[in-house]
This record gives structure tokens, C-alpha cells and sequence, in this order.
């Protein structure tokens, strides 16, 4: 993951990424960014090690194609670590625009989001598209159980968000 403005990474030795993927962050967050300049920065937790393979303590963040954000606070923390997040201290609209970007590029898989945060996050966006488009994107309010939508319930995601991208459409070698 290249430096670049309105990005913090925490470990650059675990935040190696493909091409696609480094493509699809940098675009969120320059079009997050122009639209709500002077944002705090997206923190960049885990990607992948540089060659891929296993990046204990996690199942996936393998093949660069798995990465961990930080939310967008309502107020700036004064850290740069995952802040765990909560319906109150969520900024709905920035985080929704950098997923929303990051949605409508249809290259994303799944988006790992704690049910508590899905909420307002759905409740913010139900106005702007269909029901059957919220369906696809949103677990909620389905059971958390389902596995149904882009954006589902994983525990131990109130501090940051998973996204996965899907396989890059020139890697015939991806398995998604």
C-alpha cells in the first residue's frame, strides 16, 4: 500500500495488496475525500504479507484481496488504531460514502460490519435505493444468521471493517 494523503497504515509489512485492490482503496478514499475534505485519516490495518500465505491471527488475508479499515468517527480520535464504533460515535454519512464507492464498483464480495453499525448505516441510504438493492447489499435487517447481502454481521467488527474484494478479473488463477 502506497503512501499516500488521507491514509494511515498501520504495519506497512502486512498491508501488500494487488494492484485491483490498491486501486479500488486509493479510489474510496479520494472520492471520499473530495467530497468531505479535511476527513481524518482511513487507518489501513491488515491486507496481506508481501508474497501472501497465512497472516495469523487471521483466516483470510492471504492473497491481498482482504483488507481492514478503520470507521469514520464522528469526532476525530486522537489515535491511530481501531476505535471500536458505535451507533452514536459513527459517522454514517463519510463511512457510508467510502462504502457506498467502494459498492457501486461491483468488485466487492463481502463486507464484514457489526449488526449494531449496519443499522444506522441502512437506516441512512434506505431513501436513496430500492428495497431489492439494499437487500443485496445489506444483511440487515435479516437475521444475523442469514447469509444473505454484501454487508454481513462478523463478530468482532465494531472496531474496523473487512472488506474482500472479489478475484481481479485478469488473475484466471483466483480462487474466490
Amino acid at each position: 500500500m502506497p503512501q499516500m494523503a488521507g491514509v494511515f497504515v498501520v504495519n506497512p509489512e502486512r498491508a501488500w495488496g494487488t494492484p485491483e485492490t490498491i486501486d479500488l482503496i486509493e479510489l474510496a478514499v479520494n472520492e471520499t475525500l473530495a467530497l468531505f475534505p479535511g476527513s481524518p485519516d482511513v487507518i489501513i490495518g491488515d491486507i496481506s504479507k508481501r508474497h501472501g500465505g497465512p497472516l495469523p491471527p487471521h483466516r483470510s488475508h492471504r492473497s491481498g484481496r482482504d483488507v481492514d479499515f478503520s470507521y469514520f468517527p464522528k469526532i476525530p480520535l486522537p489515535s491511530h488504531f481501531f476505535t471500536k464504533m458505535t451507533p452514536i460515535t459513527l459517522d454514517v454519512e463519510r463511512t457510508w460514502h467510502f462504502l457506498e464507492t467502494l459498492l457501486l464498483t461491483d468488485r466487492v464480495q463481502y463486507i464484514f460490519i457489526d449488526r449494531s453499525l449496519q443499522k444506522p448505516l441502512y437506516e441512512y441510504v434506505q431513501m436513496g435505493y430500492s428495497k431489492e438493492r439494499l437487500s443485496q447489499w445489506f444483511q440487515y435487517p435479516r437475521s444475523a444468521s442469514t447469509r444473505q447481502g454484501v454487508i454481513r454481521h462478523v463478530a468482532g467488527h465494531s472496531n474496523h471493517i473487512h472488506v474482500r474484494f472479489k478475484c481481479p478479473e485478469t488473475d484466471d488463477r483466483c480462487v474466490p
